[in-house]
């Protein structure tokens, strides 16, 4: 009962922490529906930029005590409480109250998370800094997902391990919550398509300690943006709210760094002549800050120790044989089956071309987008020098969902088209 109650107000005070005040808010649009993910973005890259300076604990988890008491206040001056308690996040808030308490009677963690992720967690619960990780297992990953979850553990009343988990599960759902109201169906309709989704996607791998979920959801806000981005005329708020979420994507794996990097770069193919030469400077500052820093903190700068170290010409032809081509298609279709959200994302490009819906430059860029990821996923395993089969089998399908973040908006995109179109 004890740790129920913990878990109750451990969500409530996940909330509350995710809603900054107006004053703070310079997007200028919408307060109440992206000020959730707004928040997220702006907390998590202040927590990133505190694990670089090593700060302690102790006045971490007091200024995230202050942030809440802070929202707080002014939820109260600006008599935006009510916000709080509306019908949309107390749907949310019950969805995730259950999610978590399934996770506290599911505490198992994954392979990767018991050899790897866990040690990043209990480095910086023993404070021993950035600087450890280099004497600890696979030094070349990144460390974001582990120092967020002893956060948020710490932050907690009873300081359990699993209660740092619960921020997964938070913003997994804020992340899905944002998808489903780009349709602008009704309250009903939108609840529904939105349990839908966490029934066919949750899974207690998702919550066992991997970062899937982090870079699945973090995806998903930067597609948020960038799609802004194209719709509306370039914004430079939205634009430094893009480049917030891609640095994080940076620290949180490495092949999340690649994945982070598809959706600017074909952006580029989509932007105004003046625009370009901005992206291509944000962008490329912050994969030569990540090197600097990983090089500072004595850090292996790879994209996976002990795999694509030795490749050469002479290699990679060696590699190139039809085996390894019907290998990798057969494992990656099998991984759609552990994602239907990935059978759901192509059947909605095929329904795009059969209903003949006006593929504007959104529809080009996310299409163009799918094909990139799969491309990459495609040639990373391909190419890959670990045992192959092996390889495929213990990470396809979860390297196919942290994809899925970049272009499943484009589902949602298209049934709200879909529906307007029908209703003329």
């Amino acid at each position: 009962m004890i740790e129920t109650l913990n878990i109750f107000f451990h969500v409530i005070f996940l909330f509350i922490l995710n809603l900054l005040p107006k004053k703070f808010y310079f997007l200028g649009f919408s307060y109440r529906e992206n000020i959730q993910i707004f928040s997220n973005i702006i907390i998590i890259s202040i927590l990133l930029l505190f694990s670089l300076f090593n700060l302690k604990l102790f006045f971490i988890v007091n200024f995230i005590y202050f942030v809440v008491c802070l929202n707080l206040f002014f939820l109260l001056k600006d008599k935006e409480i009510k916000y709080f308690f509306n019908e949309n996040n107390l749907v949310l808030f019950f969805v995730i109250l259950i999610l978590s308490i399934y996770l506290s009677v599911n505490l198992k963690l994954g392979w990767d998370a018991q050899n790897y992720w866990i040690l990043r967690y209990l480095n910086f619960k023993n404070e021993l800094g950035i600087e450890n990780i280099s004497n600890l297992t696979r030094p070349d990953y990144p460390f974001l997902g582990s120092y967020i979850w002893a956060i948020f553990s710490e932050t907690s009343f009873l300081k359990f391990e699993y209660l740092g988990r619960i921020y997964f599960i938070y913003i997994f759902c804020i992340a899905l919550k944002k998808l489903v109201d780009l349709t602008e169906l009704n309250f009903n309709e939108k609840n529904l398509i939105f349990f839908f989704l966490i029934v066919i996607s949750f899974n207690k791998n998702l919550i066992n300690g991997y970062q899937e979920i982090l870079v699945f959801s973090f995806l998903i806000f930067l597609s948020f943006y960038i799609y802004l981005l194209i719709k509306n005329k370039f914004n430079l708020n939205i634009f430094i709210l893009s480049v917030l979420t891609i640095n994080l994507l940076f620290w949180l794996k490495n092949e999340a760094m690649i994945f982070a990097l598809i959706l600017p770069f074909i952006l580029l193919f989509f932007l105004p002549k003046k625009k370009i030469l901005i992206v291509m400077i944000c962008v490329f500052s912050l994969i030569i800050t990540r090197y600097f820093l990983y090089k500072y903190f004595n850090l292996e700068v790879n994209l996976q120790s002990g795999n694509y170290d030795k490749l050469d010409i002479r290699s990679i032809l060696d590699l190139i044989d039809f085996k390894r081509v019907y290998l990798v298609s057969k494992f990656l279709i099998f991984a759609h089956f552990k994602n239907l959200l990935s059978f759901i994302s192509l059947f909605v490009i095929l329904l795009i071309f059969i209903n003949k819906i006006k593929i504007d430059k959104i529809y080009k860029f996310f299409i163009l987008v799918t094909i990139a990821n799969y491309l990459f996923i495609f040639s990373a395993y391909f190419f890959s020098t670990f045992p192959l089969e092996f390889h495929l089998k213990t990470s396809a399908d979860r390297l196919l969902f942290q994809s899925l973040g970049s272009y499943l908006i484009l589902s949602f995109i298209f049934l709200k088209d879909f529906l307007k179109k029908n209703e003329n």
